[in-house]
């Protein structure tokens, strides 16, 4: 009497965590920002009556090419999170395939057919060949 069961999948779910360096990308930009705005807030605090342009020019130069790159690595971690997502679904999907395929190929064995010894039931050869003394270097082995 077989049974038609397969057996239960993987319970763990699919995929990686939220990526921990895109919140501390985040959390970088937005503090990069808070500070650009209170670096041109204190420049118009300290210096009410010159021509600031220059200065807050040279500030916004700083800052625009650093804020370019986070958002640029943002970016990126969520493609490489998209790709490592994908591969993890293919290979929980090859594990289930195979896990299947075995379990039916296990079915579709008779009960009175004899299978195959497993590695731990199988006994360690004690058996030396001819050429042991030689190789054990035993007198007249030529050493």
């Amino acid at each position: 009497m077989s049974q038609s069961a397969v057996p239960p999948e993987n319970p763990h779910p699919q995929g990686p965590e939220p990526s921990k360096l895109t919140l501390i990308y985040v959390l970088s930009l937005c503090s990069m920002v808070g500070l650009t705005i209170a670096a041109i807030l204190a420049v118009h605090i300290l210096r009410p009556d010159e021509d600031n342009s220059g200065l807050i020019g040279q500030v916004l130069g700083l800052v625009t090419p650093t804020t370019a790159i986070l958002v640029g690595l943002i970016h990126l971690d969520a493609k490489l999170q998209g790709v490592h997502r994908d591969v993890n679904s293919r290979l929980s999907q090859l594990v289930a395939e195979t896990r299947r395929g075995a379990y039916a190929e296990g079915q579709m064995a008779a009960p009175g057919t004899p299978q195959a010894k497993s590695l731990s039931d199988a006994q360690p050869d004690t058996t030396e060949p001819a050429d042991a003394p030689a190789r054990h270097g035993a007198p007249g082995a030529g050493h």
